[in-house]
């Protein structure tokens, strides 16, 4: 899809549709909008020529929002979906979480819609290969976001959410609960919290959001023993959680991001396990076998890297932009100090390498970082 990008509007409040498209005329230059009223309107519109991003009210009055959404996700994966909905229960998140890619509750401040609408097609952008758009959309089995998420996203967004608030949302859930109390209490932060509300508020609410992600994307990896040892969850999972610790030095400055980054960079191999598991063993045996980083192998045989698809969903999800390229680029050589993408990259590969996981680890660089730490450097 070339030229403007285009954007389909699915509401059935006619009002809502006008408001929009006067707010939204200064992108004209930029996009390409269309505006219909229910869910045939919009499967004829896009039978006509594709779109680049369906944004969807949950309630229309001839197809469920949910229903159009997933017909969109069968026959065009690589559009981005985002479900708008005026009053969200459990329910409706548990059925829209599989098929969308973003929910935004009604009503909403415009510049946050426009915000919404420019990562997604950021994330296109940053990723064009339209064969792993393609794959990433027909994969059946997709992680759902978990609910929890949503919730502790939304919550995070008000200004009058503190704290406490934050805590009983995750006390809610007792493996993330756990996995809060754990990382907040590892050695290498120093300290031991005494309740999940100091968990909560030494980790804060970004790594705090992405400990919830992570906790139940881990949980549906496959622990096979006949899976490599850097393919089971259980590893990935390990080395995502010293990754978080050390990388917080690496780069103080930006030590939340970062951590959120350390925690997910290994979500695409999750995924590409799951979903192709025999062609996931070749890549690591051929990788052994020929001393190649396995990304090398990954893109040979699949045209993607793991770090490719991880970053290409957690755009999709709305994670923060710097979390995204820093996952994308978690395999680059190149290190510059107090940069967070080079940053997580170093504790990916110092982690790897303690953990005997196969990968491209330059020991000049590693060495460098050190002596810079050591010296009072900040990178």
């Amino acid at each position: 899809m070339g030229g403007l990008k285009r954007i389909l509007f699915v509401d059935d409040h006619r009002a809502l549709l006008t408001a929009l498209r006067h707010a939204l005329r200064p992108q004209r230059a930029r996009w390409e909008m269309e505006f219909v009223a229910d869910g045939n309107a919009a499967l004829a519109a896009m039978a006509q020529r594709p779109f680049d991003v369906v944004v969807s009210d949950l309630k229309l009055p001839d197809i469920d929002g949910v229903r159009l959404l997933d017909q969109v996700r069968a026959q065009y994966p690589t559009t981005a979906r985002v479900m708008l909905c005026a009053v969200a229960g459990p329910e409706d998140v548990v059925r829209a979480a599989p098929v969308v890619h973003r929910m935004l509750p009604k009503p909403f401040p415009v510049p946050r819609l426009e915000s919404e609408l420019e990562q997604s097609l950021e994330t296109q952008a940053h990723l064009q290969d339209q064969a792993m758009r393609a794959l990433i959309g027909r994969i059946g089995d997709i992680p759902v976001v978990p609910a929890i998420y949503v919730e502790l996203c939304e919550a995070s967004r008000r200004a009058d959410t503190d704290v406490e608030r934050l805590a009983t949302i995750v006390a809610r859930d007792p493996a993330v609960a756990a996995k809060v109390m754990q990382l907040a209490g590892s050695a290498y932060f120093g300290q031991v919290p005494t309740s999940l509300r100091q968990a909560v508020f030494f980790l804060g609410d970004e790594l705090i959001k992405a400990i919830a992600l992570s906790t139940h994307v881990f949980a549906r990896g496959d622990d096979d023993p006949s899976l490599p040892n850097e393919l089971r969850a259980s590893t990935i999972a390990a080395s995502a959680m010293s990754a978080v610790a050390l990388v917080r030095r690496l780069s103080p400055q930006r030590a939340e991001l970062a951590a959120v980054s350390a925690l997910l960079r290994d979500f695409g191999t999750l995924l590409l396990v799951d979903a192709m598991p025999e062609r996931m063993r070749t890549v690591a045996d051929l990788a052994r076998r020929s001393r190649k980083p396995r990304t090398a192998i990954e893109r040979e045989l699949l045209g993607v890297t793991h770090a490719d698809v991880g970053a290409y969903l957690l755009g999709l999800w709305g994670l923060p932009p710097p979390v995204v390229e820093a996952v994308a680029h978690h395999h680059d050589s190149a290190y510059e100090p107090k940069d967070l993408n080079s940053s997580v990259a170093l504790a990916s590969q110092l982690v790897d390498h303690v953990s005997k996981i196969p990968n491209e680890l330059d020991v000049e660089k590693v060495d460098r970082a050190w002596l810079e730490l050591a010296a009072g450097a900040k990178p």
